[in-house]
Formats: structure tokens, C-alpha cells, sequence
């Protein structure tokens, strides 16, 4: 088994903190979430980056879907900078993410999740259960944030979506195809 420490046994919904990614990894995400029951997982923050400008009203379209209301309760939206944009350099994209993760672990510092649903929490830094779901694209290899969740056995649960991930990472944990 991939935890670190046993799960309390819930009493109450977990504070959950959701991190949508740009493009795929949002819509992986907001899927995923469909076939949950959120009344376990309220309140609800979503954490996008600064400058993804469809993340957050695809979290909202989604939340009015899943409340049947034009106004939901108990969500927030939250943006943190970007580590690192695409095409930037490997040198400058050094600084930006030590900034990013500065701002990400002080978020966490602030907001006291009780489950984060992606990768913002890796320090461990308050007793937030970290469950991470590895991208359905991932099919051989991890992704970075994978890799460091994992070699640093940071998360709780890591889940696959491939067979062969699983073989070749074997704390991981096979789940098939999750939506």
C-alpha cells in the first residue's frame, strides 16, 4: 500500500483543494470529480494558475452543473503564479517556480485542506491527505510531478490509470481508466 499514514475515519466532509492543470489536465480532473460524491468533499477550492484563463469557469460551469444552481455554495477559486510557461527557459524557469512553490506551500499554510486532489501540497506540511491521480497520457513513464510524489513518498495514494505503470512503479496504485 502507497500511504504514509492511516486515514482517520471521516466524521465530516474533507476540505478538499483541487489543482487544475491547463488543457487535458482540467478536463481529466472535472471528470474525475463527476463520478464523486461531493457532499464528501466540501467545501470545494480550485487552484489554477494565473494565467490560464479557462481552468476556473470550466470549475464553475461544472459546479452549477453539479448543484443545479446558477450560484454554488461552498466553492472558491484560487490562483497561484505559473512555475514555469511553455517555451520558457530552463534557466528562468528556475526562479518561477521556486516562487510558485512558495506561494502554493503558503496556500496550503493558509487554507488547511484536508485532501488535495493534485500536486500543491508535496512538503507535508499540515496533515492534508494527498491523493494523486496520474494523467490518463501517462502511459510508461510518470510525469515530474508523479516522479517526485512518488520517489519522495509523499503522497498518500497514487494512482494509475495503465497496467504497465504500475508494473514498472509497483507502490502506485492500478485503477484502469477512471472516467
Amino acid at each position: 500500500m502507497f500511504r504514509r499514514r492511516p486515514a482517520a475515519p471521516r466524521k465530516a466532509p474533507a476540505k478538499t483543494l483541487i489543482v487544475l492543470g491547463s488543457g487535458g489536465h482540467t478536463a481529466e480532473m472535472l471528470t474525475l470529480m463527476d463520478s464523486m460524491d461531493k457532499s464528501l468533499y466540501s467545501p470545494r477550492t480550485y487552484v489554477v494558475a494565473a494565467t490560464d484563463p479557462m481552468s476556473a469557469p470550466k470549475a464553475l460551469v461544472r459546479e452549477r452543473l453539479w448543484q443545479k444552481t446558477d450560484t454554488p455554495v461552498g466553492v472558491s477559486l484560487l490562483q497561484i503564479p505559473r512555475s514555469r510557461e511553455v517555451g520558457q527557459s530552463y534557466v528562468t524557469s528556475v526562479a518561477t517556480t521556486l516562487y510558485s512553490l512558495i506561494f502554493a506551500f503558503s496556500l496550503v499554510l493558509v487554507e488547511r485542506p484536508e485532501l488535495v486532489r493534485g500536486m500543491v501540497a508535496v512538503l507535508g506540511l499540515t496533515s492534508t491527505q494527498i491523493v494523486y491521480v496520474e494523467s490518463i497520457a501517462r502511459t510508461r513513464r510518470f510525469s515530474l510531478s508523479a516522479k517526485l510524489l512518488y520517489h519522495l513518498r509523499l503522497a498518500d495514494l497514487l494512482f494509475v490509470q495503465w497496467e504497465q505503470l504500475a508494473k514498472t512503479y509497483p507502490r502506485a496504485v492500478y485503477a484502469g481508466r477512471l472516467y
